[in-house]
């Protein structure tokens, strides 16, 4: 059982980065990085450190699917695991650490991996932030409403 819970939140990263990488979520120029929000928003729902990393990885294939990563890829697993460790030690309601941390790993994505673009774009960064924020908070009040225990993929 717990492991179909598991897979479910595999399938929703996947699911995530496939509609992240098709582009049919921009509105007005504006794009979410849904593989960042849908990872910190699941992070909250993985039983350990372990399978949450598995996801973490899945997404960066699926988000870079060549032989080696860019420094965006590490950049975004930095700010996945980091928000994983952050999410549990954080003394708010967990939805207000989601939301702290999407939108804080969406402005640390883009002063890590170009911070010219904040300055020239900033507009853009701003909705990119809300919209990250949006779909993050959507996707975690799933999961919230689907499960109060945790899932884990090394159970039954």
């Amino acid at each position: 059982m717990k492991k179909g819970r598991f897979f479910i939140l595999l399938l929703t990263v996947v699911l995530a980065v496939i509609l992240q990488n098709t582009g049919l979520l921009n509105v007005y120029g504006i794009k979410p990085n849904l593989a960042l929000a849908s990872l910190v928003s699941v992070s909250f729902f993985a039983a350990d450190l372990a399978s949450y990393i598995f996801l973490v990885v899945a997404a960066l294939i699926g988000l870079k699917f060549r032989a080696s990563f860019e420094v965006d890829s590490l950049i975004m697993a930095g700010l996945s695991l980091a928000s994983f460790v952050m999410g549990r030690r954080l003394q708010w309601k967990p939805i207000i650490n989601n939301i702290l941390l999407i939108g804080g790993g969406t402005i640390l994505f883009y002063l890590l991996a170009s911070p010219g673009f904040i300055a020239a774009n900033s507009q853009i960064v701003i909705g990119e932030l809300v919209y990250n924020v949006v779909l993050g908070t959507i996707i975690f009040k799933i999961f919230e409403e689907w499960s109060h225990d945790k899932i884990n993929i090394f159970h039954n």
